[in-house]
C-alpha cells in the first residue's frame, strides 16, 4: 500500500478521535511503520488543502472534471508511483471532516437529466444571511422567482393524470423565454437578466434542456436549496440522502420516495418501513 493511500485511511480511520496530541502520536507510529519520510506526510497534507481549493474555486464539478483534476494532482505530488490510484470517496471524507467545521460540505448528488454524478460545495448552515449574501438584491429576487415558477410547473400536475410517470420537460421546467422575462419583475433588464441566467446555468444553478429551449432546476439548486425546496413547496425528500425527489421510487402505503440511484446503491426495492414493493419512475408529492 502506497503513503498516500494509508495517510487517506488513517485520517479516516481517526475521525472520531478526541485528542489531538493523541492523533500525532498515532501519525509518529504510523511514520515509523511504513519508514514514511515528512516529504511524503507533507505531500499528503498539500493534496488536501489544493482540494479543498479546488472545490472553494470551482463550486460544482462532475466526476470527469474532478477525476481529471485528481489526475493532474498525482503527477505532481505521485509522479514516482505511477501505478498507485488517489480514492476518490476517501478524500471527499476526509476534505468533509475539515469543511464541516466552518459549516460547508462535499455533497455528491446525480443528475438524471444529463446522466451524470456531480460533487457540490454546499453551505449547511442554511440561514437568513447565507441565503442573500450571493448575489444583489434584485438578482436574489430572479433567482427565487425562477425557481419559483419551475417548481410550480411540477406542483400543477394532476395527481390523478400521472400513468406515464415523470417528464422532466413538462413536469419541471419553464421556457428560456418565460425564464428570462421573469427579470422584468425584479427591475433587472432582459439583455442583463439573459446574462444572469447564462452565468448561473454554467455555474450549474439552473439547467438547460430539451435542446435549450427551456431550463430545470441544477444540481446546486437541488442541494444547497434541498431544504428550502422542501420546507417552501411541502416536497418529498429521498429517503436514503435527504436532499428533495421530485420523482423516484415511491412507496404508495407510506409515501415515502428515494431517488433511482439512490435505491440502485442500497441493493433493496422495498420499503424500509413496511417492506412493500417500491413502484418505479413515480411523481413523488
Amino acid at each position: 500500500m502506497s503513503y498516500l493511500r494509508y495517510v487517506q485511511t488513517f485520517e479516516f480511520g481517526q475521525k472520531n478521535c478526541q485528542d489531538p496530541q493523541h492523533c500525532v502520536f498515532c501519525l509518529c507510529d504510523m511514520m515509523k511503520e511504513l519508514k514514511m519520510t515528512e516529504n511524503n506526510i507533507r505531500q499528503y497534507f498539500d493534496f488536501q488543502q489544493l482540494l479543498k481549493q479546488f472545490f472553494l474555486k470551482n463550486q460544482c464539478v462532475s466526476t470527469a472534471q474532478l477525476d481529471c483534476w485528481l489526475n493532474r494532482i498525482k503527477e505532481k505530488l505521485q509522479h514516482n508511483e505511477q501505478n498507485d490510484r488517489i480514492d476518490r470517496e476517501l478524500a471527499i471524507i476526509n476534505a468533509n471532516q475539515t469543511l464541516r467545521s466552518y459549516g460547508f460540505a462535499i455533497k455528491k448528488v446525480f443528475c438524471k437529466s444529463s446522466d451524470e454524478t456531480f460533487y457540490t460545495l454546499i453551505n449547511e448552515t442554511e440561514d437568513a444571511l447565507t441565503a442573500k449574501s450571493m448575489w444583489t438584491r434584485n438578482e436574489n429576487s430572479f433567482y427565487y422567482l425562477l425557481v419559483d415558477a419551475i417548481v410550480k410547473s411540477f406542483l400543477q400536475i394532476d395527481d390523478n393524470d400521472d400513468n406515464d410517470g415523470f417528464n422532466l420537460n413538462e413536469h419541471l421546467a419553464i421556457g428560456m423565454t418565460s425564464a428570462n422575462n421573469v427579470a422584468r419583475n425584479t427591475n433587472i433588464t432582459i439583455i442583463l437578466g439573459e446574462k444572469i441566467l447564462k452565468n448561473w446555468i454554467n455555474q450549474y444553478w439552473f439547467k438547460k434542456i430539451d435542446r435549450g429551449s427551456k431550463i430545470t432546476l441544477g444540481v446546486r439548486t437541488l442541494t444547497q436549496k434541498s431544504g428550502y425546496l422542501i420546507r417552501k413547496y411541502n416536497l418529498s425528500a429521498c429517503k436514503h440522502c435527504g436532499l428533495v425527489c421530485f420523482y423516484g421510487s415511491k412507496c404508495t402505503k407510506c409515501n415515502i420516495c428515494w431517488h433511482e440511484k439512490c435505491l440502485q446503491s442500497s441493493n433493496n426495492n422495498t420499503c424500509s418501513s413496511c417492506n412493500q414493493p417500491l413502484s418505479n419512475n413515480q411523481i413523488c408529492k
